[in-house]
């Protein structure tokens, strides 16, 4: 039986070799967590966010033995006393590695919430419960919580929000965003990066100005990894495992691509796989690597295409038909789409299933090999 290893990772926090270039933006990230910069980060989901982030926290923590990176996420979060429980936990952790730590910042910095801390079997793990109900005093006491900490302790803090979109189904989400904008601009020893796989949800966030957190921190726009990178880096790990492939080929797979980050790392996995060990991979090879990954993708697309409506199917057939002006009376009446103002609503409900966004002024699909199968496959003539 083969013993053999993946060299390409995809669907997880690249890590180690796994991480390719970002160095401008890893560079840039780094810089505003020593000089306590908000930051806001953009871009369309699984464009290698979480990575970036993460990879920029262990350079940081890594200069100074005083700095600290608190990870949230808040995918699961639903209720603003969760949100306030997962901060509470995530910082005394993040700022003490022992459970006598844990147990005595609970106690000094959260006395009168009367924290209840319960550690695992193996003490390296912990839940965090008050046992008072949370009201408005008890809120802007754990919102200042990490300045108290990094102020008695001689740290500077990053606190990094994924999924920070999620805070929008909340109840009163437009009071808790206040309250979080109205203690954390004050801070002085803490910077936030926010963040999020819902870009369009994220921007109405950030940029709206009468939204709470307008103009909050630097805006960060994630760019694609330029092919040049993947140039070198697909044929690297080729190598590393006694097999070969040429820069055309890697070319050809970018295009297929989209030289999209997830779909170019399982694409690379799928064509390695195909590939015998000291041999070259070929273009046969990359077209069944290709189809597999189609195959694969194949049920959750038409899972997808089931939960439109008949409009909403006919605008982005509109969309794969490289039609521009999408409200004008020729497309309206070819597509059967209604009115333009129906166009709007369409755009607004697909932009909510995650489906389009606009990136620079450009309509797009957040999935670009979903408008490949769309065009090749669902629309085909």
């Amino acid at each position: 039986m083969s013993k053999e290893v993946s060299p390409f990772g995809f669907g997880q926090v690249a890590s180690g070799q796994s991480f390719v270039n970002r160095e401008r933006e890893l560079d840039k990230l780094a810089l505003n967590f020593r000089s306590n910069l908000h930051t806001v980060l953009l871009s369309p989901r699984r464009w290698g966010k979480t990575s970036l982030v993460m990879r920029a926290a262990q350079q940081f923590e890594r200069e100074h033995s005083r700095h600290r990176v608190c990870h949230i996420d808040l995918y699961n979060v639903y209720s603003e006393d969760e949100f306030y429980r997962l901060l509470s936990k995530a910082l005394l952790k993040a700022t003490s590695t022992k459970m006598e730590g844990w147990i005595k910042n609970a106690t000094s910095f959260l006395g009168k919430l009367k924290p209840v801390i319960k550690v695992g079997d193996s003490m390296q793990e912990f839940e965090l419960g008050f046992d008072v109900e949370l009201k408005e005093d008890d809120y802007q006491e754990i919102l200042d919580l990490p300045e108290r900490i990094a102020k008695d302790q001689g740290l500077k803090i990053v606190i990094a929000l994924d999924e920070f979109q999620n805070c929008t189904r909340f109840n009163n989400a437009l009071l808790f965003q206040q309250r979080l904008r109205a203690h954390w601009q004050h801070h002085k020893h803490v910077s936030y990066c926010l963040y999020g796989s819902h870009r369009s949800m994220l921007m109405e966030l950030f940029e709206k100005q009468s939204m709470p957190f307008f103009k909050f921190g630097e805006v960060i726009y994630l760019q694609k990894i330029a092919p040049e990178h993947w140039e070198r880096y697909v044929p690297a790990r080729f190598k590393k495992t006694g097999k070969t492939i040429s820069v055309e080929l890697v070319r050809k797979l970018l295009d297929t691509a989209n030289n999209h980050p997830y779909y170019v790392q399982y694409m690379s996995h799928l064509l390695w796989t195909k590939v015998p060990g000291g041999s070259e991979a070929t273009e046969e090879q990359l077209t069944d690597a290709m189809t597999e990954l189609f195959q694969h993708q194949r049920p959750l697309y038409l899972h997808l295409m089931d939960g439109l409506s008949p409009k909403q199917v006919n605008f982005l057939r509109a969309l794969m038909k490289g039609e521009e002006e999408l409200s004008s009376q020729k497309v309206l009446r070819k597509y059967e789409l209604g009115s333009s103002a129906n166009v709007v609503k369409i755009k607004e409900a697909l932009e909510r299933k995650e489906i389009i966004d606009t990136a620079m002024g450009e309509l797009m699909l957040v999935d670009p090999l979903f408008g490949t199968w769309l065009k090749t496959d669902f629309f085909k003539p």
